[in-house]
Order: structure tokens, then sequence, then C-alpha cells
């Protein structure tokens, strides 16, 4: 079968199950299951930038056109990897709440849990004051285990109210959602040698789709960010979080 468009989660080290779940009918989207780490592994984050390359020549042959990508949250990372190394194999790039900025992004969230949750969050506070005192992949990965085990954690990923955040809960709990140490391999790479905001060599289309009430971001700012590597974008905002194509819709994103 020939995809029309390749879809790269976030995370990273997420998965595609939450989009196979909600969107089962779209038969023309490649919801790719990026591949893990191998252990040991000098360069995980390059590695998982190869393998997105692989995946997208094998996707593009078999259309037999330039697919169009769909790249949530890190997954961006990836797609303007694919956009220097392969912008001839790419139609159309959409980012979905796009996050290239990782480390400050989830310490965002971390204080905003911290401040605004109204839930006690002692472990939390103590670990983000360490890490003010002393900043550091240790004290980082610190805050980000207190984090993760905080309740408040999943409703930041959506609008106040949502349905969505319970049901978010439940397929992190699938094995496939989440893997914490591939996670945390691919994320210390990627800080030694982050995305900057500069023009990348692709000049088609390009939307970006911030969630207004994006936890990680703020919007504006994130704009501004992604238009030095996309000066050509269009940007729109979405009645959504961190996960537009899921909160407001797939169709609306794409349009």
């Amino acid at each position: 079968m020939s995809y029309r468009y390749l879809f790269l989660h976030g995370g990273p080290a997420m998965g595609a199950a939450m989009e196979r779940a909600l969107y089962p009918e779209r038969i023309d989207c490649h919801w790719w299951d990026q591949p893990r780490p191998v252990v040991g592994a000098r360069r995980p984050c390059q590695d998982l930038c190869d393998a997105a390359e692989v995946e997208l020549r094998r996707q593009a042959q078999l259309h037999g056109q330039p697919l169009t990508l769909l790249a949530s949250s890190f997954g961006a990372v990836l797609a303007t990897h694919l956009s220097r190394v392969a912008p001839r194999l790419i139609a159309r790039i959409v980012l979905l709440s796009p996050v290239a900025e990782l480390e400050q992004g989830l310490l965002r969230v971390a204080r905003r849990v911290a401040q605004l949750s109204g839930q006690p969050a002692p472990a939390l506070d103590a670990a983000l004051a360490r890490h003010d005192q002393a900043p550091g992949r240790e004290s980082y990965w610190a805050v980000f285990h207190a984090l993760l085990s905080h309740p408040a954690l999943v409703k930041q990923y959506w609008l106040p109210g949502s349905p969505r955040a319970d049901w978010f809960a439940q397929m992190l709990a699938l094995p496939e959602m989440f893997d914490l140490a591939a996670h945390m391999a691919i994320a210390d790479d990627y800080q030694r040698t982050p995305l900057l905001p500069q023009a990348v060599p692709f000049r088609g289309p390009v939307d970006i789709i911030l969630g207004v009430a994006d936890p990680l971001f703020d919007p504006v700012e994130a704009a501004a960010w992604w238009r030095r590597c996309y000066p050509q974008a269009q940007v729109r905002l979405a009645p959504a979080a961190h996960f537009p194509h899921l909160e407001w819709s797939l169709d609306a994103c794409l349009a």
C-alpha cells in the first residue's frame, strides 16, 4: 500500500497508537511508529533522524510522488531534518504544536503543574529548586521524573475539562505508547546538537498549527521561532492544547 501522508509522532519515544485509535479510516496516512534506540547506541537521536529519512524514501518510492509530512510535537525536529536532506520528496509540511526546545518546554510544564495545578507537588517543587540552583542534565531529569509522577500532568496536554485527558492516561498505559529509557537516550543526544532556528532548503507549503493552550510554549514565541526555519509558513491557532490533530480535528489541521 502507498500512503499520501507520513506521520512523525512526538515524545521522543512515544508512538502513534492514539492516532490509529481515533482515525482508523485514514488509510492514506502512514502512522509510523519510530524505532527505539539500540542499547548502547552512541547517537540515538541521529539514528532516529536517519531512520526517518529511510522511511520517507521508502514511502515516497512506493507512492510514486512526494509525501506530506504530519509532524507532532518533537516530530517537527524529524520533519525539519527531512526537509534538509530530502526536500524533493516532500510535498507539504504540517507541524502540529511543534517543539524543538524540548528541555525548556518540559520545564515550562513542570512549573505550570507546580504553580497552577492546585495539587501538592513537594517532590516537583524540590526538584525545580535544585535545578534552578544548579542547572544540568542530572537536575533536569530529576524534575522530569517528579513531573511524570504528578497526577495533574496528563491534564496539561488538553483543554480544561476535556474528556481526552482520561483517555490519554489510558493510552499512556499501553507499552508501545512511551519508552522512558528511549526518551532519555534520545533527549540527551539531542541536547548535544539541538535544532536551531535556521532556514531550511524546503520551499514548498508549510502549515504550523499551534494549540492556544499548549503548555510547552507561548504560541507567539513559537510561531516566530519556527518561521525562522520556514519563512513561508502559514500559522494557525487551534482550539486545543498540545494535540490539535486529536483535540480539534485532523481534517481541520490539513485544511
